[in-house]
């Protein structure tokens, strides 16, 4: 069931009165790419009770330096750990690839899903050849991750990843059926060139919206590979191994945005499968007294980022 939005904007008070009453897993993205993920959770546990938050306000995340990725979505994970989640969805490649360590000690003994390593295992699953393409934000392909965490299943893969700046503020801006958007694939598929590759990931929650574009444009002996599926499957079974699942019943979504809510429902349609109407507004600022900076604990973390940050080596290896 979505709650019946009421005003775009909301209050303090009013955001506390349309939480779940439940605990429910919460999703978090830089805007509406983890729409696609909400749509294969929502499918897979239709019992469940979700709070889905974009923080488009900040997105796209993907051109971010790690320590800002920390501040920014350690608040997202200490508020839905705070008003009840019981499980935490990143349903971002560019946290995955990067921070994602530091964020399950923030709010461990929750658990936090990285949709990284779904991509990987999924690909790893698909591919025949073992030559992939990735497809992600420059912070995702420059970490390496997927490369890293593909070779580790199959060692002899060839793993090409290319980054994507312009994906992203594409569909976040709905921009995605206009000109400019067929020329930037079109140019990001004409970088695959070697004929032996079978499967294209897309690294980025965002890019499903872009999937009629890229069947066009890459080859069609190549499958593209949206983790959203495998995602929900590895949350599903890891929910009911450790008793967690709801039983029965149907689970509400609460969408929320820390951006314009109309801006959202429009680019969102395609990535959720549906209009996601209502969506509400979150102001950042709610957001900011959960500072992981505020605890002894997410400074050590911070000061960890920074550390490796400095020395080129940020970046979250697949567990």
């Amino acid at each position: 069931m979505i709650l019946v939005m009421t005003e775009p904007n909301h209050s303090r008070d009013s955001i506390e009165s349309l939480l779940p009453s439940e605990p429910f897993i919460g999703v978090f993205d830089s805007g509406v790419g983890g729409l696609s993920v909400l749509a294969q959770l929502t499918r897979k546990l239709p019992g469940e009770s979700f709070l889905y938050l974009g923080d488009s306000v900040h997105a796209p995340y993907g051109d971010r330096l790690p320590g800002d990725l920390f501040e920014l979505t350690g608040r997202i994970c200490l508020w839905l750990k705070a008003k009840g989640a019981k499980a935490i969805v990143a349903a971002c490649n560019t946290v995955s690839s990067t921070i994602i360590s530091e964020l399950r000690a923030l709010v461990a003994p929750i658990t936090i899903y990285s949709v990284l390593e779904a991509g990987v295992a999924g690909a790893v699953q698909a591919s025949k050849s073992q030559n992939i393409g990735v497809l992600a934000t420059a912070t995702t392909t420059g970490s390496r991750s997927f490369e890293s965490g593909i070779r580790t299943y199959l060692p002899a893969a060839k793993v090409t990843g290319i980054a994507c700046p312009t994906f992203v503020p594409l569909v976040e801006d709905n921009r995605i059926f206009e000109p400019e958007a067929k020329l930037s694939v079109a140019e990001i598929c004409s970088r695959f060139t070697d004929q032996e590759m079978d499967t294209v990931l897309l690294g980025c929650t965002h890019y499903p919206a872009l999937m009629p574009l890229l069947r066009k444009y890459l080859p069609d002996q190549v499958s593209i590979l949206d983790p959203a599926a495998v995602f929900a499957e590895i949350i599903y079974n890891d929910l009911a191994g450790n008793d967690l699942l709801a039983e029965g019943g149907k689970g509400n979504s609460l969408l929320l945005t820390t951006g314009d809510v109309r801006q959202f429902a429009a680019s969102g349609t395609i990535l959720l499968g549906k209009v996601p109407d209502p969506v509400f507004r979150l102001d950042s600022s709610e957001l900011t007294g959960f500072s992981p900076l505020k605890t002894a604990h997410g400074r050590a973390l911070a000061a960890q980022i920074a550390k490796s940050e400095s020395s080129g080596q940020c970046k979250s290896k697949p567990e």
